[in-house]
């Protein structure tokens, strides 16, 4: 069950990056192009910091959709690199 869950939550991510991006959210597609990175490459469900990656991603996720935040500047920079530090850390 829980590579079926991997595969889903990878499939949602290239999905919100495709969607998102066409409606010009740059910022989420990036964010979920990061997501879908770590999902393929480093995440392992054993371990509860992935999880905690996991949902960093999709709380940054709704804090895009919700603040309206196109692209990568100022807040969402911020964003992105806590992100890109989270995701070096718990590798």
């Amino acid at each position: 069950y829980l590579s079926q869950a991997v595969e889903q939550a990878k499939e949602a991510s290239l999905s919100i990056k495709a969607r998102s991006g066409t409606f010009g959210y740059v910022m989420a597609s990036d964010v979920a192009r990061l997501l879908y990175l770590f999902l393929s490459s480093n995440y392992s469900a054993t371990n509860p910091k992935h999880l905690i990656v996991m949902q960093k991603h999709i709380d940054v996720l709704k804090v895009i959709f919700a603040k309206g935040i196109k692209i990568r500047e100022g807040i969402g920079n911020d964003l992105y690199a806590e992100l890109e530090r989270l995701i070096a850390t718990h590798k």
